[in-house]
């Protein structure tokens, strides 16, 4: 019987030197375009995934400063939390499993907060607004932490809320100064109008004063002045 390889070139009718005659000229000329065509597609497809390629490692390397820089939570469109990093894990005092397990939705809790632009969280997420102000964080020991906290929603083809980004900094720190601070100048405020009322009252004792003995020298100098004209004029008859 014949081989398995001889079975398959009978039942296909391969014929190897059929194939080569029938590879001039024009179907010659057609396979060398298509092979061609066939190059400069898969170069093109080499070039493009190297693009693709360097544009991923571009975005890992920003996650990577973003992360290592500022506080970085996802949202979804009801709140929930989608993705956070080390650092909002840190400043919630809270695992990341937790967080994304929980049904804690922090930026709508606080969508009554006014930004710096006058309006409120809420409204900005409702109408697709960049949100900039600063949101409390409290801590398991009652105490409070304050970050500087962008939020920027993400929309659909069809304009609806999909998702958000928050981005913040720990200003705790730079807070507390900054208030310690305002008492400070409000400390020296009052040390200033204390020590000018202080002052103002020495000024008007002291003119009381120089009032008080302008009067007394003009009221000798009469007592003196009247009986003194009169010895001198006694005086002058002798």
């Amino acid at each position: 019987g014949l081989a398995p390889q001889q079975q398959v070139i009978v039942d296909y009718d391969i014929d190897d030197y059929k194939n080569k005659a029938e590879l001039t000229g024009p179907k010659l000329f057609s396979t060398v375009v298509c092979a061609l065509r066939a190059y400069d597609n898969l170069h093109a497809m080499a070039e493009q995934q190297a693009a693709l390629r360097a544009s991923l490692k571009t975005v890992q390397n920003l996650e990577l400063a973003l992360n290592e820089h500022a506080i970085v939570a996802v949202t979804e469109r009801d709140g929930r939390l989608r993705a956070v990093n080390d650092k909002f894990c840190r400043l919630a005092c809270a695992s990341a499993e937790s967080l994304l397990n929980s049904l804690h939705a922090p930026l709508l809790e606080r969508a009554a907060t006014v930004g710096r632009a006058g309006l409120s969280l809420g409204q900005c997420l409702a109408e697709g607004r960049v949100w900039q102000g600063e949101l409390s964080h409290v801590q398991p020991d009652g105490s409070q932490r304050w970050a500087e906290t962008t939020v920027v929603p993400f929309l659909d083809e069809f304009g609806h809320h999909t998702h958000s980004v928050a981005v913040a900094t720990d200003i705790t720190e730079a807070r507390l100064a900054r208030q310690q601070i305002l008492e400070l100048n409000h400390d020296l405020e009052l040390r200033v109008q204390r020590r000018t009322n202080e002052l103002e009252e020495a000024k008007q004792v002291a003119e009381a004063a120089n009032h008080a003995k302008s009067i007394f020298l003009a009221n000798m100098s009469h007592e003196i002045r009247t009986p003194l004209n009169a010895v001198l004029g006694y005086a002058q008859l002798l």
